[in-house]
Formats: C-alpha cells, structure tokens, sequence
C-alpha cells in the first residue's frame, strides 16, 4: 500500500476498501506479535520448569553425598532432618554402604585355578591373613 494517499479524490467505497485492508493487515501484525509472546512464555515455562528439574536433581545428589558421609556419625533420623531426604531412602543408603563394605572383605575368585585369593584393604586385615598362613 502506498502511503502517500490522497484521501480527498477517493469515493467512500474506495475509502471503506482501503481501511478495511489496513484494519486486515494491523490485525494480522497484531495476532502474529501476540503469538510470538505467547510462544516466548511457552520457552520461558519450559526453561524454568528444566532449570527446577536440574537443580532440584543436583540438590538430591549432594544430599545422598552428605547422608552417605554422615551414616557413620549420626543417626538415621538426624541424618534425615538435616539432609531432608526420607528415612527410607538413607535406610537404603546404610544397607548400600554395608553391602559395599561387605564385598570389599569377600574372598576374589581370579578364574585361573582353584584357589581364593583374599582382597586385603588395610594393615590390620594383612597382618590378620599373615598370621594364619
């Protein structure tokens, strides 16, 4: 459209025609403007909501980090309210520990004969197998 119209030499058809096309084209600009907003929104939720996820998932491995250092000092139940994790899950953390504790003292099968071959993680459990051999 070309925007130096002389308004004077038009009909009033020929002036209805012309704003009724530049109501059309205001209205289109207006409804993609409004879309693009609400297609910013629909990014910006979906970031933050991202953001919550990632940070509240940072937040709980730093809590099963803490409680797992922590079993060996406090309580199941202080361990909970300080770390705000659920008893059930540090139960589960100190029977983890246990079992992990408790494969590390299990006698290694290598696979090449017959024998067991004890996996001897500190002094005292070496000076212990010496002993007995």
């Amino acid at each position: 459209m070309d925007d130096n119209i002389n308004f004077d030499n038009m009909t009033y058809a020929e002036l209805t025609e012309y704003f009724e096309e530049r109501y059309k084209q205001i209205r289109l600009l207006r409804k993609a403007r409004e879309k693009e907003i609400m297609d910013q929104r629909t990014r910006e939720k979906v970031a933050r909501e991202k953001g919550i996820k990632e940070g509240f998932e940072e937040g709980s491995k730093i809590a099963m980090k803490i409680a797992k250092n922590l079993l060996d000092v406090l309580d199941i139940e202080t361990i909970a309210s300080v770390t705000a994790l659920p008893i059930d899950v540090i139960k589960k953390l100190e029977i983890k520990k246990d079992m992990d504790e408790l494969s590390r003292n299990l006698p290694i099968h290598d696979g090449n004969d017959d024998k067991v071959k004890l996996d001897i993680n500190d002094e005292s459990d070496k000076e212990w197998f010496n002993e007995e051999t």
